[in-house]
């Protein structure tokens, strides 16, 4: 149908002049009618739009999953015409018509949000609350809760943003968006030293979870410099990506305590063959700043000509880091040269002032 393929790529109004066609005795009626409502809603022309969606839901044999989806037309349009009642009140028709408990629980998400606009509530954190209160069996609450802890932790607000993080540990421990919310948390400035013990009775109840505690708990004591007690954390991750990120984050204690050396011998031990990954990146671009530090030029050289001949994630980030490097030490062909190569690469000015706004000078000037 020609009509269909015109909306398909966006051709709102010629798929329009093709579905006014349809007669209401075709076969493709109610197909058509859906489609032609649906291309009026595309080009704004709302009473178009909703005067054949009233002519549709007023006929009796209409299918369910098809009233639906007109209902949801309509909604939309008294949403985007700021009358939030008509659209809370369409939405409210199509909870008659719903069996399925995830559609319902979406509805009620929308209602709330609705009453939002319409001025019920005074913040979108009230609104996240008062859905978590109201509808507490709903399978969108880890998801509101993580936004609601991020709201907190945003905020600084720390007794709220702890509250919330206990409610998911104790009630979604199993859903990934509450390892997702740890992260956020004690990853973030709210997060003391004292908040220790709820990764270590974490730890206590979900044996399981161990490499991810001791990972979390060492980034933790990083983040409050508490280095040695990082340090013990982080040798405790045994297996896995959480262990690889462990080495990276003991490569960078190292780093900042200027144990370079340490540094060396970590990165060449567990160096990737390729880089895949941020990890194996982070591991790479350590063990080369250790390298440049320590003066080790040959090895240095030697391992940026390897890893320069290859193609990875991040190789433009891998050759304005290598570009800063030499740059720092007046080595000014070679900072123009992995420019260049990061240029290649889409590296924008402003990626590259952010690295060393000495680099953007250079290229110009070996440019003009």
């Amino acid at each position: 149908m020609l009509g269909l393929t015109y909306l398909k790529f966006a051709h709102y109004k010629k798929a329009i002049q093709f579905l006014q066609k349809v007669r209401g005795n075709s076969h493709l009626y109610y197909d058509a009618s859906y489609n032609l409502a649906t291309a009026y809603y595309q080009i704004l022309e709302y009473d178009d739009a909703l005067e054949i969606i009233d002519e549709v839901l007023k006929k009796q044999d209409i299918q369910e999953e098809l009233r639906l989806k007109l209902l949801k037309i309509k909604a939309n349009i008294y949403e985007s015409q700021k009358e939030y009642s008509k659209a809370i009140s369409t939405y409210q028709t199509m909870l008659q018509y719903v069996t399925q408990k995830p559609k319902i629980y979406e509805i009620y998400y929308h209602i709330e949000l609705l009453k939002y606009k319409r001025g019920d509530y005074k913040s979108l954190r009230e609104v996240y609350q008062n859905y978590l209160n109201k509808y507490p069996e709903s399978p969108f609450i880890p998801q509101l809760s993580y936004d609601l802890l991020f709201n907190y932790i945003y905020s600084e607000e720390k007794e709220n943003a702890r509250e919330i993080l206990l409610f998911m540990i104790d009630k979604f421990l199993k859903n990934p968006k509450t390892l997702e919310a740890i992260s956020l948390y004690f990853g973030s400035p709210v997060a003391s030293l004292e908040d220790s013990t709820i990764l270590k009775n974490l730890l206590i109840k979900n044996p399981e979870l161990e490499d991810y505690v001791h990972l979390t708990l060492g980034r933790l004591y990083k983040r409050l410099r508490l280095y040695d007690d990082a340090l013990k954390f982080f040798g405790l991750v045994k297996q896995g990506n959480y262990y690889n990120q462990a080495q990276v984050e003991i490569m960078e204690i190292y780093f900042l305590l200027n144990k370079y050396n340490e540094v060396e011998m970590l990165g060449t031990e567990i160096m990737p063959e390729e880089i895949r990954e941020y990890t194996s990146y982070r591991i790479v671009e350590l063990l080369l700043k250790a390298l440049k530090n320590e003066g080790k030029v040959s090895t240095f050289n030697s391992l940026v000509n390897y890893f320069a001949s290859k193609d990875f994630p991040f190789k433009k980030d891998f050759c304005l880091m290598v570009s800063d490097l030499y740059i720092r030490e007046k080595d000014t062909t070679n900072a123009i040269k992995f420019l260049n190569i990061a240029r290649d690469h889409g590296a924008t000015d402003q990626e590259i002032v952010n690295y060393n706004v000495e680099l953007l000078k250079i290229l110009k000037e070996n440019t003009k």
